[in-house]
């Protein structure tokens, strides 16, 4: 079956560590820098900010062809919440979707790709260089005082730009590198790896009214117990958490301490 490899490099106010996969791919300022793929052993191409998706993909995706990437979730949830309502892109399924950093894992070797790449012999390595450049690229160089975030443009720092073409199309051919040296997931495995997505998809319920209350008690409990910290020190300890005044307050009384976690 003929296969189309592919990594998305993204840019976005939201932070992703922080925020998750998800909720970085919903945001309302995420979009795309550029795609690369490749089917098989083909040429790489790359899409750029704006560029229409080639015909040749379209058609791969809407015959239910398959994908892989590297941590395919990400490039999943890039797909649904940017290039469909965006730019109209075709519906990328979990089903025709699969994972190369899953195999990795399957076989005991490490995740990410600088790591797995190295420990599978393979000559081309992620290009760690052009990653501190697209991170540079990935983030607002500035917030309005209204709150939008303004991004690098192209016309201003072209050479970022072609630095971080380069690192993306280098992934491709790296991920792909990894797709022929690791082993496919097993039906077993496979089945997981998609009840796994579904469920992060999904979350947990969260009972929000509950949350809230234990908000406004711990806030409440919090401010009885700062005015009973000054009472009792009358003023010179301003908060509970005011470690170093409760420390020479202490010192002050006669009790000699470097710390106060008991």
């Amino acid at each position: 079956m003929r296969v189309l490899h592919g990594d998305f490099e993204t840019r976005s106010a939201c932070d992703l560590k922080k925020a998750g996969a998800d909720a970085y791919a919903r945001h309302h300022s995420t979009d795309i820098l550029c795609f690369g793929f490749r089917f098989d052993n083909g040429p790489k191409q790359l899409i750029r900010y704006g560029e229409p998706l080639p015909e040749e993909v379209r058609q791969h995706i809407l015959n239910g062809g398959m994908f892989k990437a590297q941590n395919a979730p990400f490039e999943l949830l890039i797909w649904e919440h940017v290039c469909v309502p965006k730019y109209g892109w075709p519906e990328l399924k979990p089903e025709q979707s699969h994972c190369t950093m899953a195999q990795c894992y399957a076989m005991s070797l490490p995740g990410a790709l600088e790591n797995s790449a190295p420990a599978l012999g393979i000559t081309h390595q992620k290009d760690m260089a052009g990653n501190r450049i697209m991170l540079q690229l990935s983030k607002p160089k500035k917030i309005t005082e209204d709150g939008q975030p303004v991004f690098h443009l192209y016309d201003e720092v072209p050479e970022k730009f072609e630095k971080t073409y380069d690192y993306c199309l280098t992934d491709v051919d790296v991920e792909a590198e990894v797709d022929k040296r690791t082993v496919p997931l097993s039906e077993k495995e496979r089945a997981v790896w998609l009840l796994d997505y579904k469920i992060n998809r999904r979350g947990i319920f969260v009972d929000l009214e509950a949350i809230k209350n234990a908000i406004e008690i711990v806030e409440s409990e919090t401010d009885r117990l700062n005015k009973e910290m000054r009472e009792v020190t009358n003023n010179s300890v301003g908060t509970c958490k005011a470690i170093g005044q409760l420390t020479d307050w202490m010192k002050i009384h006669g009790v000699e301490t470097n710390s106060v976690d008991k």
